[in-house]
């Protein structure tokens, strides 16, 4: 089980870095297309709105066709998604890009957590996934400042380093990835295909629950983030003619002190405060550093 959670660890890790060493280096390549900052926004829309879409239904039809399948399509997507990204020159050409890169994510993603849920026992699956998730924010942490690194022997080497990379994993996968689920088990899942409500009627079912309030400021807060994170790299750039190297430092930096924060702080000042408080406050403190952050004058 160690050795197959090893190589679900390293594919989802090649995704999530590929995907977070593009943010860097954004801003020169939209300049280099004569666009502007709507651009950058539509660019990291096209990756989440994809993946939202499609990620409900991979993961119900890696039931019935297994999740080798969709893993190594899904990491040949995104290959292929960083491949035309690199070698692009015309704008469309990136927007395909993103879009095939959010399909990836779909692919990949959904049918991941399944296979950790085939391989595990109820106890030891929240072991597992907790693995999973740290590969995926161990990534995004990676990603802008490998991003940003690379981006000095080029603006288009990142692109093409994740590309290799992700070939890389696919051959990895093909050979040394077992399908988790049994013919029989797959042939039961076609067998049972009756028609359930729809994923999109369960999602507006559930803001009628009582955990309405929690998903809003989790779509709230991930929304600003996203907004954030794709303007940030125009912004600096402009204001303070920031190179890739200097945006992907205060981007690595911010992430690695987030998942310090999560892995050591978190748990403890929940503890001491509750969940509550501890929601309110970060809330108003990520309000008060964004303030902040618009009176900065230069790089420290």
């Amino acid at each position: 089980m160690k050795r197959i959670l090893g190589i679900l660890m390293i594919n989802i890790f090649i995704v999530m870095v590929g995907v977070g060493l593009i943010t860097p280096i954004l801003p020169e390549l939209i300049i280099e297309f004569g666009a502007s900052g709507r651009a950058i926004g539509l660019l990291v829309a096209a990756y989440g709105m994809t993946q939202f879409l499609l990620s409900p239904l991979t993961g119900q039809l890696s039931d019935r066709y297994g999740r080798k399948a969709f893993i190594v399509v899904g990491v040949i997507v995104f290959a292929v998604a960083k491949f035309i990204f690199a070698i692009g020159d015309e704008l469309w050409m990136l927007y395909t890009s993103r879009l095939l890169e959010g399909m990836a994510a779909a692919l990949i993603i959904p049918p991941m957590m399944a296979y950790v849920a085939d391989i595990t026992t109820t106890e030891e699956r929240a072991k597992g996934n907790s693995l999973l998730a740290a590969a995926m924010s161990f990534g995004f942490v990676i990603g802008p400042g490998l991003g940003g690194l690379l981006a000095g022997y080029g603006t288009r080497v990142p692109l093409y380093a994740a590309t290799g990379a992700a070939m890389v994993a696919v051959i990895f996968s093909v050979f040394c990835l077992p399908e988790s689920l049994s013919k029989e088990q797959m042939k039961a899942a076609r067998a049972r295909m009756i028609q359930k409500e729809s994923i999109y009627k369960q999602y507006a079912r559930s803001l009628k629950s009582k955990y309405t309030m929690l998903f809003v400021l989790v779509l709230v807060m991930t929304f600003g983030l996203a907004n954030f994170e794709s303007v940030l790299g125009l912004y600096v750039t402009n204001r303070f003619q920031f190179s890739p190297q200097n945006i992907a430092v205060i981007l690595t930096a911010g992430a690695v002190i987030g998942v310090g924060m999560q892995a050591l702080v978190v748990a403890k000042i929940i503890n001491k405060f509750g969940e509550q408080r501890v929601i309110k406050g970060s809330l108003l403190f990520t309000s008060v550093a964004y303030i902040l952050f618009l009176l900065a004058k230069d790089f420290w």
